[in-house]
C-alpha cells in the first residue's frame, strides 16, 4: 500500500444503472495512479480477476458477463475500492434478432481455420460476436438525448440452418444472389418472420489463396482477396444481414478470449486464410474488421443508410481502439482505407465532406447523430406496446413539400440514388413536443432521392422521388 489518494472512475457505468445486454464493457481510469499496474474485479462474489492498467493513460478496459437481475460489482486498486450495483434487464420486445450459421447442401459445416472449425465452434463465435455488437450499440447510444442504453433484443444462441442450396451453386452465386436465395428460404421455413431479423453466416465461404509478385504481401489488394473468395457476402437489408465465414478463424469463443483475439498480431498466411483485416495483415485485424463489418451491416437491417463518416461510412473497422488499451491507430494509421460501397449494383462517386462536429461518444468508433436519432427511435430498440404502431398517419405531400404524421417526427433524411444520406434534419428531440409536421426548406431540390422519416414511436416513411 502507498500514501497516494487514488480514485477509481468508471467512464461508462453508474450505480444502479439498468443494462439491457449480458456482456458489459468496463472502461475507467485510475486517478493518481501509483506503481501498481493491475485492478482487481469481483462480480457477485463469484467471479474475480485482474485487469491491466495503461501506464500511459491510467485507463483500464474489461469485459464481464452479467446475470439476470441484480449484479454486485467491486473494483479494487491499491487501497481504493469502488462498489456499485447494476441490473441486467432483459428486453420484453417481441422483436428479436436471431443468429444463424448456414450449412448448405453438400457441405460439412466446417469453416476455414487451422483448428476448432466445426459448426459448433462457429455458432459459439457468432453468438459471442452478436453479444459484443449488442453491447456496442448500447454503448454508443448511451447518453444521446438522455436515452440511456438501448439496443436490440438478442434471441436464442446461434443455431445451424441447413439450406437446400447446393454447394457448387453457392460457389457460383454473387452475394446479391446468395442474399435473395437465403432470404426467400428463411421466409418459407422460419415461423413468425415478421418479428425476427436474421444475422446469418455462410459456412461454406471458401478462400482460394492469393500470392504477390516478389512475396510482397502488402501489395495484395482487398479486391483481389475478395475475388479469390467464393460463397461470401457482406450484405444486409430488411430482415437479413448475410455475411461470410472467411474470418471466423480469428474470432473468440469465450469472454476470456476477446482481449487476446483483438490484440493478436499473428500474421495471416495469405495463401491459406482470408485476410480481411483493413490491410493490417493480422489475426487481430481480421477480428476487429469483420466485427466492424457485422456492426455496419446490422445498421442496415435497422434502416440506417450509408453516411460520409462513422460506422455507416468507412469507420467501422477500428473497434480495437474502443475495446483495448493498445495504440493500434498510431501503428496502422497509414494503411489504405477500405471503401464502403454507397449502393448495390450502382456506381457513383461520393465527395467526402468535412465532419459536422465532434462525434458523440467517439473513442475511435461512432455513429453520426442522425444514425443515433434513428436508432433511439427504432421499434427494435424500444419496448413500446403494439398499439403505438397503429395508424401513424405518416405521409408526404409533394405539392406542399410537407411530411405529416400523428406522432412527433424525430428525423428526416434525404438519401441519394446510391443509398447515401445527403442531408438530414433532427426534427424533435423529445416526445413531449408536438412537431408532427416537417416542411423542406425552399432551396432543397427534391429530385432523384428517397425521403426517409421516422417518428417518436418508430413508424417510418420511405418515399422515392
Amino acid at each position: 500500500m502507498c500514501d497516494g489518494k487514488h480514485e477509481i472512475i468508471l467512464k461508462n457505468l453508474q450505480n444502479n444503472e439498468k443494462i439491457p445486454h449480458s456482456v458489459l464493457f468496463l472502461h475507467g481510469v485510475i486517478v493518481e495512479k501509483c506503481s501498481e499496474n493491475s485492478l482487481a474485479i469481483i462480480l457477485n462474489s463469484e467471479y474475480s480477476d485482474y485487469c491491466s492498467i495503461s501506464q500511459k493513460t491510467s485507463e483500464f478496459k474489461y469485459f464481464v458477463r452479467l446475470k439476470k437481475g441484480e449484479n454486485k460489482l467491486k473494483l479494487s486498486y491499491c487501497k481504493s475500492e469502488l462498489s456499485l450495483i447494476v441490473y441486467q434487464e432483459i428486453s420484453e420486445n417481441l422483436r428479436v434478432v436471431t443468429p444463424l450459421y448456414i450449412v448448405v447442401n453438400g457441405h460439412d459445416g466446417r469453416f476455414q481455420a487451422r483448428e476448432r472449425n466445426e459448426a459448433e465452434n462457429a455458432c459459439r463465435r457468432i453468438s459471442l460476436g452478436l453479444e459484443i455488437v449488442q453491447m456496442i450499440f448500447a454503448e454508443k447510444i448511451r447518453g444521446f438525448c438522455g436515452s440511456g442504453r438501448k439496443t436490440f433484443r438478442l434471441g436464442r444462441e446461434c443455431q445451424q440452418f441447413h439450406s437446400s442450396l447446393k454447394l457448387q451453386e453457392a460457389y457460383s452465386m454473387t452475394e446479391s444472389e446468395l442474399w435473395s436465395f437465403f432470404a426467400r428460404e428463411l421466409i418459407d421455413r422460419m415461423p413468425n418472420c415478421r418479428n425476427h431479423k436474421f444475422v446469418a453466416f455462410i459456412g461454406c465461404t471458401s478462400y482460394k489463396g492469393v500470392s504477390s509478385d516478389g512475396g510482397d504481401e502488402s501489395a495484395v489488394s482487398y479486391e483481389s482477396i475478395r475475388a479469390a473468395t467464393v460463397g461470401n457476402a457482406a450484405l444486409a437489408s430488411g430482415g437479413l444481414a448475410l455475411l461470410g465465414s472467411g474470418t471466423l478463424f480469428s474470432w473468440p469463443e469465450s469472454l476470456s478470449e476477446i482481449k487476446r483475439c483483438l490484440e493478436d498480431e499473428t500474421k495471416v498466411p495469405m495463401t491459406e486464410l482470408m485476410d480481411d483485416s483493413g490491410y493490417r495483415r493480422t489475426f487481430g485485424g481480421c477480428f476487429t474488421t469483420s466485427l466492424g463489418t457485422l456492426l455496419h451491416e446490422m445498421g442496415h437491417i435497422f434502416d440506417l443508410a450509408h453516411c460520409d463518416e462513422g460506422v455507416m461510412g468507412g469507420g467501422s473497422d477500428r473497434l480495437d481502439q474502443m475495446l483495448t488499451l493498445r495504440d493500434f491507430h498510431g501503428k496502422y494509421e497509414h494503411v489504405p482505407g477500405r471503401c464502403v460501397p454507397k449502393g448495390r449494383e450502382v456506381k457513383c462517386t461520393v465527395v467526402r465532406r468535412e465532419p459536422r462536429g465532434r462525434p458523440f461518444n467517439s473513442t475511435g468508433v461512432y455513429f453520426t447523430e442522425n444514425c443515433l436519432m434513428l436508432l433511439v427511435s427504432h421499434k427494435w430498440f424500444n419496448d413500446w406496446p403494439w398499439g403505438s404502431q397503429l395508424d401513424a398517419g405518416l405521409a408526404f405531400n409533394a405539392h406542399t413539400r410537407r411530411i405529416s404524421g400523428k406522432f412527433p417526427l424525430q428525423l428526416v433524411e434525404m438519401r441519394n440514388c446510391c443509398g447515401l444520406t445527403e442531408r438530414y434534419w433532427i426534427v424533435s428531440a423529445s416526445k413531449d413536443t408536438n412537431n408532427i409536421y416537417f416542411t423542406f426548406p425552399p432551396h432543397i431540390q427534391l429530385i432523384k432521392c428517397t425521403i426517409f422519416c421516422i417518428d417518436a414511436f418508430g413508424n417510418m416513411l420511405n418515399v422515392e422521388l
